[in-house]
C-alpha cells in the first residue's frame, strides 16, 4: 500500500489485508476506521494518524512485523493489539498516548522499542519483552497501571526515563544491562526488587 493511499477515506470502517508493506500516512484521516487486520507488515510512519475511532489492531502471522514512528500515536480509543508476538521493532512514538490500550501484551519477539514507544499508555497493565535488546528513552514512562515484574534477560541499553512514573511496577530484572539512562525509575513508588548483572558499572542520578 503506497503512501497516503487511503488518505481522508472518512467512511472506511474496517480494513483486512495481508499486504507486506503499508506506506507512510496510508490511512491518515480515516476518521471512521474502527478495526484493522493485517499480516506481518512493515507499517510506515504515521500510517494510521488521525484514525481517532480505531479500537482494535490484529496482526496475523507467521512472520515479522515492523511498526514505524508515530504509526498509532495518540489514538485514544485503541484498546486491543492482537498478535503482538509478531512485532520485532517498534519505532519512536508508535503508541504514544494510546491511553485505552490495555491488558496483557506478549512482545516476546520484540528486539527494539523506540523513544516514547508506549509513553502515557495509562491502561497498559502487563508486558512480556523477553527478547528486547534496546529500550528507548521514556519508552514506558507514564504507564501508571503497568504492574508486576519487568524481566529483560537480553536487554543491553535502557534510555532515560524509560519507566518513569510506573508507580505499580514492583520488580525489574536486567542481568545483561550495560547502559542505564538517567531517571529511569523516578516515581516507581512500589518498586521493591531490582536485579542487575556485572555489566552495569554506573547507575546515574536523576
Amino acid at each position: 500500500i503506497e503512501s497516503k493511499a487511503f488518505n481522508g477515506c472518512s467512511s472506511l470502517r474496517h480494513f483486512v489485508s495481508a499486504v507486506q508493506f503499508i506506506g507512510s500516512s496510508a490511512f491518515n484521516g480515516c476518521s471512521s476506521l474502527e478495526s484493522v487486520t493485517l499480516g506481518p507488515a512493515d507499517i510506515g510512519e504515521s500510517a494510521f494518524s488521525e484514525c481517532y475511532l480505531l479500537k482494535s489492531v490484529n496482526i496475523r502471522g507467521p512472520g515479522n512485523c515492523v511498526i514505524r514512528e508515530n504509526a498509532f500515536a495518540n489514538l485514544t480509543l485503541l484498546e486491543s493489539l492482537e498478535g503482538a508476538n509478531y512485532i520485532v521493532n517498534i519505532g519512536d512514538n508508535a503508541f504514544n498516548g494510546c491511553i485505552s490500550l490495555s491488558g496483557y501484551l506478549d512482545f516476546s519477539n520484540l528486539e527494539v522499542l523506540g523513544v516514547n514507544g508506549f509513553h502515557n499508555c495509562t491502561s497498559l497493565t502487563s508486558v512480556v519483552v523477553g527478547n528486547l535488546l534496546n529500550l528507548g528513552k521514556n519508552a514506558f514512562s507514564g504507564c501508571t497501571s503497568l504492574s508486576g515484574a519487568i524481566d529483560l534477560p537480553r536487554v543491553e541499553s535502557v534510555g532515560d526515563g524509560a519507566f518513569k512514573d510506573c508507580a505499580a511496577l514492583t520488580s525489574f530484572v536486567a542481568p545483561q544491562l550495560s547502559d542505564l539512562g538517567q531517571g529511569v525509575f523516578i516515581g516507581c513508588t512500589n518498586l521493591s526488587d531490582v536485579v542487575f548483572g556485572e555489566s552495569l558499572r554506573c547507575i546515574p542520578s536523576d
